[in-house]
């Protein structure tokens, strides 16, 4: 990871800035931004899933921040017939689309994931770069606040490595994982797309007793020996590796993440890792006749051996 850049002065990059009526100017990033404004930059790409909310969100803070804040789309695969279409695909109106001259020019500021968003405070000095909390880093450094830098050296533990002291600090803003004091409270639904999902794994239930083993013991034995041992131990990987995603499940992402849409989720998925389990382990008791089969249900070590 490069290293980091809050604090210092803002990286420029040369730009394709779409204009009114359809034509383009060259410009840099930097020039984009009056004197004593903070600017809000979002690298984006039209195939990215997430960018067009983004987006649309950049374009209604501008409306409200009006000339004390410079909004900036910046696309960063593709030119600016691209970026132009995108916005108007998205109902961006407000916000200043542009591309990158230079595709390796993101670099400067570690892009990677889309969107990446950087706030720029009127100093002209970087005072967010990707995990940006809109609007209340903006407020921040609109009323001169301190830029956070998450990945200073100082701040890490003992023993923690830069990455993971990075992604515990971007955690604290995260939408599934901040503390919300409504999780235990369906409705009103906050992420309909998530409760979609948990629709669509409700209504995909099914049971161990729904499937027939009767007749498979004839094509069994029509296996070769080395095609049994292949099946039977696929069979024993998955029959203690339902039982791991269950731990995790119940352990982990169920009591971590906080919105009630994904727990719902989640939720049943435990109930689905149970059949899982009992599938993978009716299906040994049916194909595996030698008396040793105890062993094949022995769950997976991590204990390192003499």
């Amino acid at each position: 990871m490069a290293q980091s850049i809050i604090g210092r002065a803002a990286p420029d990059m040369e730009l394709e800035v779409a204009v009114a009526g359809g034509g383009s100017e060259q410009s840099s990033l930097l020039a984009l931004r009056l004197p004593g404004q903070a600017m809000v930059v979002d690298f984006f790409a039209p195939w990215c899933k997430a960018c067009p909310k983004a987006g649309q969100k950049l374009d209604q803070l501008c409306l409200q921040y009006g000339d004390r804040c410079q909004f900036v789309l910046v696309c960063v695969d593709g030119g600016v017939d691209e970026a132009r279409a995108f916005a108007e695909e998205h109902g961006i109106t407000h916000c200043k689309v542009a591309s990158v001259v230079d595709e390796d020019a993101p670099e400067s500021y570690s892009v990677s994931g889309l969107p990446h968003h950087v706030l720029i405070a009127p100093d002209g000095t970087v005072a967010r770069n990707y995990e940006v909390n809109l609007p209340e880093d903006l407020e921040q450094v609109l009323k001169g606040g301190e830029a956070v830098d998450i990945l200073s050296t100082s701040s890490i533990p003992f023993g923690c490595s830069r990455i993971s002291a990075q992604y515990k600090e971007l955690e604290k803003q995260d939408p599934l994982l901040k503390e919300n004091p409504r999780r235990w409270v369906m409705f009103p639904l906050q992420y309909p797309e998530v409760w979609e999902m948990y629709k669509k794994h409700e209504a995909s239930f099914w049971t161990a007793e729904e499937i027939d083993l009767a007749s498979d013991n004839k094509d069994w034995d029509t296996l070769s020996a080395d095609e049994q041992h292949f099946v039977k131990h696929i069979l024993a990987f998955f029959a203690a590796s339902d039982g791991i995603v269950l731990e995790n499940l119940a352990g982990q992402f169920s009591t971590e993440v906080q919105i009630p849409e994904a727990r719902a989720f989640y939720g049943f998925q435990m109930a689905m890792e149970n059949i899982h389990s009992e599938t993978y382990s009716l299906l040994i008791e049916q194909y595996v006749k030698d008396p040793r089969k105890g062993t094949t249900f022995s769950t997976p070590s991590t204990r390192c051996r003499p």
